[in-house]
């Protein structure tokens, strides 16, 4: 919508009324015929107007986003940049996360290198150098740039966790269980909070804490992945009773799953030797 209004001489503000959007509420199967009528209605618009950047992000958003397609998101990017390199953020911001989910974090790292972004656009660019660096395990370079991103987006919980996990990863114990925490209870509907929680409670050898995160990780994201997890850390210190207890709960939700009747079989013969 930005662009059109922008393009009418009007001016952009934030409104006093709110929009429910219900478009991702229906079924996968609507969702995926979605997504293709979109995306062949972007085909025919970079193809009626190729030389408009906005069509090419809208097309590359559609190809990365919703179908991985990582070869077609680079070329639309790439294309929208070439076009006119300074007119958004989008393009810049997206083709530097594609490349990460590519581990191509060095590309990703070139790229913002070479980009100037301002207010929230630049907090973002250093949430993806911090994402790059993290996973280079250049993790100085990473805490460094989730600095700056929290000083810019101070209210993005993400940005906090991944900071946190970063500090206990450089021996910042204290400072950085502290950041977890106060992300997980900002946003504790994002699995990802709690994942971070647990591996850096494992990290800081506090296994009764890691258990705790974890069983809460399964009992709000139930799933025999997450169920499984929260049972090998019980087992790890070995309190079999409450790793079966785990996976008895996991079984009531999942009576089916094998990995789950096979870990509940070595369990009960655990205890039975114990």
């Amino acid at each position: 919508m930005e662009p059109s209004i922008q393009a009418l001489g009007l001016k952009l503000a934030p409104a006093d009324f709110v929009i429910h959007h219900f478009g991702h509420l229906c079924s996968p199967a609507e969702l995926r015929t979605k997504d293709e009528f979109y995306r062949k209605l972007g085909r025919l618009k970079v193809k009626d107007a190729p030389h408009d950047p906005e069509a090419w992000v809208e097309l590359g958003l559609q190809e990365y986003e919703q179908f991985r397609n990582y070869s077609a998101g680079i070329e639309c990017f790439k294309k929208a940049l070439a076009l006119k390199p300074r007119y958004s953020s989008v393009p810049a911001l997206s083709l530097a996360n594609l490349y990460i989910d590519i581990h191509a974090e060095e590309r990703a790292l070139e790229l913002l290198a070479g980009v100037v972004m301002t207010g929230r656009a630049a907090g973002e660019k250093e949430r993806t150098c911090g994402d790059a660096f993290y996973n280079l395990g250049r993790l100085k370079e990473a805490r460094a740039s989730y600095l700056r991103a929290l000083a810019i987006l101070s209210e993005d919980a993400r940005i906090g966790s991944k900071l946190g996990l970063t500090e206990v990863r450089l021996g910042l114990k204290k400072n950085g269980l502290a950041r977890l925490t106060r992300a997980l209870q900002a946003n504790a509907d994002e699995w990802e909070m709690h994942d971070r929680m647990i591996k850096a409670c494992i990290l800081a050898n506090l296994m009764p804490q890691a258990a705790e995160a974890a069983e809460r990780l399964a009992s709000e994201h139930p799933n025999p992945a997450s169920i499984l997890r929260a049972a090998a850390i019980r087992a790890q210190m070995k309190e079999w009773r409450a790793a079966e207890d785990g996976i008895i709960r996991g079984l009531q939700l999942f009576p089916q799953n094998q990995e789950l009747l096979q870990v509940k079989d070595e369990l009960t013969r655990e205890l039975t030797r114990v």
